[in-house]
């Protein structure tokens, strides 16, 4: 999504220039899920160079109208180093509220030395 890359220039912390050997990757794409029903929404990071990356993973996207805290997103962010060929997966449970409508943008941005990426997909809210 162009507004997470434009976020990103304004905190200096994600271009969309750059060139990752960190991979990322999200499992709504989009999903659709009813009110108070619950869905599991998985955040993927996966080194593909031949080196060890340090890397931030970092949720992003994730509303209280999907169930899910600001505290609890938070509680997600990850740093670490990936060896070559490692993955770190997240799996997130989403239960809209009744406030939930339309869909949602969720994703992970992944910050490293080598390299910033965000994988993005979307929450629908069946009416």
């Amino acid at each position: 999504m162009p507004v997470y890359y434009e976020y990103g220039r304004l905190t200096g912390r994600l271009h969309i220039e750059d060139a990752s050997p960190v991979t990322v990757d999200c499992t709504a794409n989009p999903i659709s899920v009813a009110k108070g029903q619950a869905a599991e929404v998985t955040l993927t990071a996966r080194n593909t160079s031949a080196k060890p990356q340090k890397v931030r993973f970092w949720p992003v996207g994730f509303v209280t109208n999907l169930g899910f805290t600001l505290d609890k997103v938070r509680g997600l962010d990850w740093q670490g180093t990936l060896t070559p060929g490692e993955e770190h997966r997240v799996a997130v449970t989403v239960t809209p509220t009744a406030q939930a409508k339309g869909s949602y943008p969720v994703g992970v941005a992944v910050i490293g030395d080598e390299g910033n990426a965000v994988g993005m997909g979307e929450v629908s809210v069946q009416a």
